[in-house]
């Protein structure tokens, strides 16, 4: 659990931690989730179920799966998804796994549940809990384009502990594995012609050690997850041979490959610093100012406009604008100049206006902001109204703060906008460009660790990280609901306080590409075309 608050005057308190975790321990008892236990015979795809089974054999796939084969007694309807494994690498006895072939299934079991899978014996009764039953159609069928392509049927235990999921051990005594027992008896009965004597019975025994492995099998052969499996897709090149990350090192740029990787750490951990500000003319990223920097530029305008006009001003109007004072609710007791721009709404919606304001505060502009639609700060310095230094945003528009590029813009006096006055809408980029503001625009910016084993490297994430989180930079910073989301995400690709075993895989495609760093060439990598699962259609 980790504190946060977009307030910097907040502080956690033992009190506070105490309150959250008693509601997780209500919600415990109150939210259980119950999955249904299905009979191989009757499963169903696309369907998310619990299995009661028996383990005839296992083996290791990769450092990201193991395979369990099991079976209940019962057949199942559908196609079966058989995953290629060495007989070699294959726990448990080979006559058995050839003569139970056609009632056993093969389940892979990934991420925080490999060490679990590991542990068990061939032969041990289990509970798979929450297993995924999906319809899949090999690699090899996708790219022959053949209309004959019968989907299959794969078994998957994905990581996480979402709705239950894992694997409970059965004792050998308990009603569950008596059924049990009697369902494999009755199959083994049904099909005693084609799968050889009664010896299968003794797999029954859970203290049975396996026979050793005999003869040499078929080659080893690449498991390719699917998308579904992966914490992340792939948006395109899904043609691309995965690499190793080894591979990516060793490969000369430019180039582009598609990894399967772990995001072992990412910066910057604190995910509001993750958005910055960027000019796509002069291609620079900068800070968003803080709170304190804008109070203190905006009081430095206050007190220049101060003195260099009358002190006891009278309202000016304009053939575009209305000018009204209000006189500031606060120990100073300033005036602040409002220049609403005249349109057939201005006294109707002010939520669709458009204002001009002197002499504000950053908490004044901020209920401003709340009110008006587009709010421009302003400075009467000069005979005409100009733009402040752009450090304080030139244009808060729907609840949003657009900054201007201080090396790309050419600020213009305010009374270019007069020949907007009458448009039914101001947009952003008319606005920026009436007075000469190279928009700076909001991005996500984050580096990724990455390892798969043979490798690692530091990926950026930046210039496609929207599309990737499927989230707006310029809306995060003003919604705490997609902070949150945000902040999910990262802790779904990278959870905390877990080791590598416990981060999920994720599919990606990176680039890699030449720098330039003072006299030498740097070597970059950035993460492209690559979205989280579930976002592929934001």
């Amino acid at each position: 659990m980790k504190p946060r608050t977009s307030s910097k005057s907040y502080q956690f308190t033992a009190t506070d931690q105490q309150t959250v975790e008693e509601l997780r321990r209500w919600a415990n008892t109150k939210f259980v989730i119950h999955t249904p236990i299905i009979k191989l015979s009757a499963v169903k795809p696309a369907e998310y179920f619990d299995l009661t089974c028996q383990l005839i054999a296992k083996a290791v796939v990769d450092r990201s799966a193991v395979l369990l084969k099991v079976w209940d007694g019962t057949k199942c309807p559908h196609p079966l998804w058989q995953i290629p494994a060495d007989m070699n690498a294959l726990e448990g006895d080979p006559a058995d796994i050839q003569r139970l072939s056609k009632l056993t299934v093969d389940v892979l079991v990934y991420d925080n549940h490999i060490e679990a899978a590991n542990a068990l014996k061939v032969g041990t009764y289990l509970r798979i809990h929450n297993i995924h039953a999906m319809l899949i159609t090999s690699h090899n069928e996708k790219q022959s384009g053949s209309l004959d392509t019968v989907p299959e049927m794969e078994f998957t235990l994905h990581g996480g502990t979402s709705y239950g999921r894992g694997i409970t051990v059965l004792l050998g005594d308990c009603g569950d594995v008596q059924q049990l027992k009697q369902s494999l008896e009755s199959a083994l009965s049904a099909n005693q012609d084609s799968m050889g004597d009664r010896t299968l019975l003794e797999m029954f025994n859970t203290s049975r050690k396996p026979s050793a492995p005999e003869g040499a099998g078929a080659s080893a052969a690449c498991v390719e997850r699917c998308h579904q499996e992966s914490a992340t897709v792939l948006t395109a090149h899904q043609h691309i041979k995965t690499s190793s990350l080894q591979e990516v090192l060793d490969q000369t740029p430019p180039h582009k490959h598609r990894i399967r990787a772990k995001l072992v750490n990412y910066e910057p951990k604190a995910l509001y610093q993750s958005v910055k500000l960027y000019c796509p003319k002069c291609r620079s990223l900068q800070e968003i100012p803080d709170d304190e920097h804008i109070d203190g530029l905006l009081q430095d305008v206050c007190s220049s406009d101060s003195t260099a006009v009358d002190p006891d001003p009278q309202p000016r109007d304009a053939l575009w604008y209305e000018t009204t004072i209000w006189e500031a609710e606060d120990e100073r007791r300033h005036r602040i100049t409002v220049h609403l721009v005249k349109t057939d709404r201005v006294r109707r919606t002010p939520e669709l206006s458009t204002i001009l304001v002197e002499g504000v505060s950053l908490s004044e502009l901020r209920r401003l902001s709340e009110r008006f639609g587009s709010i421009i700060p302003t400075t009467s310095r000069t005979e005409c109204l100009t733009l402040n230094d752009l450090s304080i945003p030139f244009l808060i528009q729907n609840g949003k703060w657009h900054y201007g590029c201080k090396h790309c813009s050419d600020p213009q006096p305010l009374d270019a906008l007069q020949p907007l006055s009458s448009a039914e809408s101001w947009e952003l980029s008319v606005i920026a460009e009436v007075l000469g503001i190279q928009l700076l625009r909001y991005v996500f910016v984050m580096k990724f660790m990455l390892d798969d084993g043979s490798g690692s490297l530091d990926a950026l994430l930046w210039d496609e990280a929207e599309r990737f989180f499927g989230i707006s930079a310029a809306d995060v910073v003003i919604n705490d609901a997609l902070q949150n989301e945000l902040t999910r995400i990262m802790d779904t690709l990278c959870p905390p306080r877990t080791g590598p075993d416990g981060c999920p895989w994720l599919e990606c495609c990176i680039k890699s590409y030449y720098v330039k760093e003072g006299s030498e060439q740097k070597i970059c990598y950035q993460v492209f075309d690559t979205v989280i699962a579930g976002a592929e259609g934001i």
